[in-house]
């Protein structure tokens, strides 16, 4: 049974495409979708042009289509893809993404954070208007949004040594013969600390749990 793809764009046109008969390739730094004929039309060496360009607003809508173009491919399932449900889609594997981090941080006990060089503690968690936001912000934000935490709350363990936060952050550094020296964080979980995921994610925790095997301790266990 062939899966149909159709594409619903901003416009109101569409395009439908038999899954079977065709291929795609995922762009994203260009942002958009190509669907190629996989049969080459008479009088054609090869296929060069694409049937169907979908464009995306966003990188991570394009992943999020590959995503969902496949699954429905393994099923034998069709699918109606626009702008609306790539975001959605999107949105939730970014939630995947972050608490599979969150997950294997307190599964392991730990978790290794890139360090980027040339700044201050303080510069690491406030960067200037043209400064990217660090790797530690990032999982700051992360922390804050999975779990029943505070946001400022490894911010507070490296710049005031608060001895009283949920977490642990230390430096520590290698070096080895393919990348040279390089330093990175540690976020280690505290014994005597209990951590709780927010209400509505805990079907996600709990899905994940079951899939990647990642268990933990939580309250009351």
């Amino acid at each position: 049974m062939p899966s149909w793809i159709r594409f619903r764009f901003d416009n109101g046109d569409t395009a439908l495409i038999n899954a079977d008969e065709a291929y795609f390739l995922f762009r994203l730094e260009e942002k958009q979708i190509e669907v190629y004929a996989m049969i080459t039309p008479p009088g054609q060496d090869v296929v060069t042009q694409p049937i169907c360009v979908f464009p995306c607003e966003f990188s991570d809508q394009v992943a999020a289509a590959e995503e969902m173009i496949f699954d429905a491919v393994g099923k034998e399932h069709s699918l109606t893809i626009n702008l609306d449900v790539l975001e959605e889609h999107a949105e939730f594997l970014n939630h995947v993404t972050g608490v599979k981090m969150v997950l294997q941080l307190l599964h392991q006990g730990n978790i290794r954070i890139p360090l980027e060089e040339g700044l201050s503690d303080l510069e690491m968690f406030e960067p200037d208007e043209n400064q990217a936001r660090t790797e530690i912000c990032h999982f700051e934000e992360m922390l804050f949004t999975y779990l029943d935490v505070p946001n400022d709350v490894l911010r507070r363990a490296v710049l005031s040594q608060d001895v009283d936060t949920p977490f642990n952050v230390d430096r520590d550094h290698e070096e080895c013969d393919d990348h040279g020296y390089h330093q990175y964080w540690i976020v280690t979980t505290r014994p005597d600390r209990n951590y709780t995921f927010r209400k509505k994610f805990d079907d996600l925790v709990k899905t994940l749990i079951e899939k990647e095997g990642l268990s933990w301790q939580g309250p009351g266990d």
